[in-house]
């Protein structure tokens, strides 16, 4: 288990491993070249947008539905 330290904040971190295509792989390093950010930020980051997003779309819908009903 790793600290990694945010500002103020502290957090504990696992290692994991995963199964990527290799244009994924080659876009992602290239990106993170170019914005010199390492690719367990970028990770962290992206899935935390993605999943945040979700959330947002399934509220939305839960919120459509209602109305429907209403």
């Amino acid at each position: 288990m790793f600290i990694l330290t945010y500002g103020e904040y502290k957090m504990s971190v696992k290692r994991i491993n995963i199964t990527i295509p290799e244009k994924n792989l080659k876009e992602i390093n290239e990106f993170c070249a170019t914005e010199k950010m390492g690719k367990s930020q970028l990770i962290r980051e992206a899935t935390a947008q993605y999943i945040a997003s979700i959330k947002e779309l399934k509220k939305k819908e839960q919120r459509r539905k209602d109305i429907e009903w209403a």
